[in-house]
């Protein structure tokens, strides 16, 4: 759902055309998924995020769109990061935490000069914040569980066709540049 943001390092240039079957590394997020369970955080081992351009609030018809079309979540981030880093073979996962429940799922009442004009409650802002003090703990252990993974996902050869073609070399620090 967003469209002002460079979402390739090969605008014009012909290449970059990938694919997105998984869009976040499979190898990072059962990484994730075991770190989570192993420290026993309650979780989802996935969902259907979708971003918007922001920054602004989804009306109630815009959610209703997305939750029809699969969406789980909604938010303003993780794009282009996502996309760029695909296009630079560059393994990609994400932790999400709810912040409030989106217009048309709950109804609440219009509060001025609050976080999300009412739409978090009390109970919700303490959860955010526990959410938020168990990162350290969960990055932590996803980084030693990651040092003990062998990289054998599809993301290390996301452009190998391009290098196949010569279109590009096999230092991606040169593929950002001019073309």
């Amino acid at each position: 759902e967003t469209r002002k943001r460079e979402t390739t390092f090969f605008k014009n240039r012909g290449i970059g055309f990938i694919r997105q079957n998984q869009p976040f590394c499979p190898q990072i997020r059962q990484v994730i998924h075991g770190s989570m369970h192993t420290l026993g955080f309650p979780h989802h081992e996935q969902a259907v995020y979708v971003c918007t351009e922001g920054p602004r609030l989804e009306t109630p018809a815009e959610i209703k769109k997305f939750r029809l079309n699969g969406g789980d979540l909604v938010g303003m981030t993780l794009v282009p990061e996502l996309f760029l880093a695909r296009e630079l073979e560059i393994c990609y996962a994400s932790i999400c935490y709810l912040t409030n429940f989106a217009e048309g799922a709950v109804v609440r009442e219009f509060k001025k000069g609050e976080l999300f004009e009412g739409m978090q409650t009390d109970l919700e802002k303490v959860q955010v914040d526990e959410a938020i003090s168990r990162f350290p703990t969960i990055l932590a252990g996803t980084f030693l569980n990651l040092l003990d993974t062998e990289r054998v996902c599809q993301c290390k050869d996301a452009m190998q066709r391009y290098k196949n073609k010569g279109m590009i070399n096999d230092d991606w620090h040169t593929w950002p540049g001019p073309a």
